[in-house]
């Protein structure tokens, strides 16, 4: 992938509705900017202006603003002129607190905003990427990507920027109205202020940066460790490893909070550094301008115009400071996620109501070959067969043999390196994975179960207002599943817990037939649903498999050959190829490798 240009990660963060939001963030900002100048420049003009005429009244004719202030109210009094520009003033810094109100508003919006946007834009990109990703990704690293990472981000990155936006637009303003006033002082002042911050800033940035990949990678592994004691407590319990996984998940939390000590003092201490110099050029220049032979009152005006400048620009120059320290600690948070947004950007969510592809004649697999990405050797080398419609089949072989994968190419999982799958002889493309898909059935060896009622299990994805009750029940009866639904208290609406840790193995299997029958498909496929279950329990399975014999088109996955009995047709698999082939009676006649699979599953 090509290495993507910082512009070109903004614009990934930014999408259109986000860029106008913060367009208009922008402008509210540039308007706040000049309004604290205008703050600033109407008290340094009132604070002169009361300083000359308190003790000069005749010079009130040099104040063209007051004459005409006076004009419009009908006051000639020059202390009443003085308290009305006062009261002038007063309105200045409500408006100007109001504005800042506004602004914080906007900034608060437009933050979350764009968070949540973010987040939702990272999870319909997993969502959309194809199967194999998943195969290399962890999925607590995307999980922390999509609920934590999107937060640092845009909380840090995204936040950062606003408030040296912000910060800018007053520093700017302010230090062009100093400009005019005091010309040599402010650019003096302004050089030093620069050159201190660049370097501070110079020596922590790498630092900084290195800080943050190593935040990322403390964040990872406490959502790993944190995510594997939780998600197999039975196993730590059993095997009494509670110590072990505290201990671990521990050294990340030390880890964590170590960091974020250092961060901490990286990118705050320069602030008493920041304001002991900012205090000792104010009172250097109040020195300077007093030992120059001005007045009491140029000195007192430089002094209040310094004051409430500085009061706004030190914490604006350290928020500046402070917002690129940020931005540099999370670089690392910023091109990954940036890099896997843009990873997927072209893929479309499929459409809902997807019109099913029925299964009329057969499905057709020629010359199908497949590896992984990882992989220098075929998984699938060659593979050629037909299913006909109704019919029940079944891979067996050992483990390694490719039946596993040959089904997820069937299911459109996986795309096949060369090879084609035609359904009734319609080529299954891109365009049309999406209708086959919707008219398959898919039973696997383990059921993942939503901590939810078992009516939102089997119409897994429904909400509560799409659910179809008459079809729910329809598909528990035929996965001989709705007797021990209703000998429940609760019915259809009892909560199975999470992973449906208050169920038994062969009722959660049931559930997960119920669930690939819920949309009546004409295929199903079932990929080693019963190898984890008992006898008795598995007998009951087999059953409910066995009466949707010729109803459907079966396609199973089993190392257990009792399974398999009823099949009209199983291909034996071995190294990513069949073969042989026929019914469960001819293999056991002529094939030894099939007898001694067969014995084992006596043994």
């Amino acid at each position: 992938m090509t290495r993507l240009s910082t512009l070109g990660r903004w614009g990934l963060l930014l999408p259109v509705a986000i860029r106008i939001e913060a367009a208009l963030l922008l402008g509210s900002v540039i308007a706040f900017a000049w309004i604290e100048v205008a703050w600033v420049a109407a008290i340094y003009w009132l604070m002169n202006a009361s300083a000359d005429l308190l003790t000069r009244p005749e010079n009130v004719e040099h104040y063209v603003f007051l004459k005409h202030l006076g004009s419009w109210f009908g006051v000639a009094d020059e202390r009443r002129l003085l308290q009305l520009a006062a009261a002038g003033t007063m309105l200045v810094v409500v408006i100007r607190n109001l504005w800042g109100v506004l602004v914080t508003w906007q900034r608060a919006r437009f933050v979350k905003h764009t968070e949540a946007a973010t987040m939702t834009r990272l999870m319909r990109n997993y969502l959309t990427r194809p199967y194999s990703f998943f195969l290399t990704r962890n999925s607590a690293a995307l999980a922390k990507n999509t609920l934590v990472e999107v937060t640092i981000l845009v909380s840090v990155s995204v936040l950062s920027a606003i408030n040296i936006a912000i910060d800018a637009a007053t520093c700017v303003t302010l230090i062009a109205y100093l400009i005019l006033e005091k010309p040599l002082v402010t650019l003096s002042s302004l050089v030093v202020f620069a050159l201190f911050l660049g370097a501070l800033y110079g020596l922590v940035r790498l630092r900084l940066k290195a800080m943050g990949a190593r935040g990322r990678g403390i964040e990872e592994g406490m959502f790993r460790a944190a995510q594997e004691a939780l998600g197999g407590i039975k196993d730590v319990k059993i095997l009494g490893r509670e110590r072990h996984f505290l201990d671990r998940f521990r050294d990340f939390a030390d880890a964590k909070a170590r960091l974020h000590v250092e961060g901490t003092m990286l990118k705050e201490s320069p602030r008493y550094l920041v304001e002991a110099l900012a205090f000792i050029g104010i009172v250097g220049s109040m020195i300077a301008v007093i030992g120059s032979g001005a007045g009491v009152t140029e000195a007192a005006g430089l002094l209040v115009l310094y004051g409430v400048a500085g009061f706004r620009l030190i914490p604006a120059m350290y928020r500046i400071y402070n917002g690129i320290s940020n931005f540099s600690f999370a670089q690392a948070v910023f091109e990954a996620i940036t890099e896997d947004l843009a990873a997927g950007e072209s893929a479309t969510i499929p459409a809902s109501g997807v019109v099913p592809l029925p299964l009329g004649s057969s499905i057709r697999m020629q010359g199908i070959r497949f590896r992984y990405e990882s992989s220098t050797s075929d998984v699938l080398s060659g593979i050629d067969l037909e299913i006909r419609a109704n019919e029940s089949i079944a891979f067996v072989g050992p483990t390694g043999a490719g039946k596993t994968t040959l089904v997820d190419i069937l299911l459109g999982l996986h795309r096949p390196n060369s090879g084609q799958i035609a359904v009734d002889g319609t080529p299954i493309d891109e365009r049309k994975i999406d209708s086959w898909r919707a008219s398959i059935g898919y039973v696997p060896q383990h059921i993942f179960l939503a901590d939810a009622s078992i009516s939102s299990n089997i119409a897994f994805g429904r909400s509560d207002g799409e659910i179809d009750r008459a079809a729910v029940m329809r598909a528990a009866k035929t996965a001989h599943l709705h007797d021990f639904v209703m000998s429940l208290p609760k019915g259809y609406d009892t909560e199975t817990g999470e992973r449906g840790v208050r169920l038994s193995g062969g009722q959660r299997q049931r559930i997960g037939i119920a669930r690939a029958l819920y949309r009546q498909p004409n295929v199903l496929v079932l990929d080693e649903a019963t190898s984890a279950l008992d006898g008795i329990t598995e007998s009951v399975i087999s059953e409910a498999i066995r009466d949707l014999h010729g109803q459907v088109t079966l396609i199973i996955i089993a190392h257990r050959l009792s399974t398999v009995r009823h099949c009209d047709m199983i291909y034996m698999m071995e190294s990513g190829r069949i073969v042989d082939r026929g019914r469960y009676e001819d293999l056991m006649a002529r094939s030894a490798t099939f007898r001694a699979m067969a014995g084992l599953d006596h043994a």
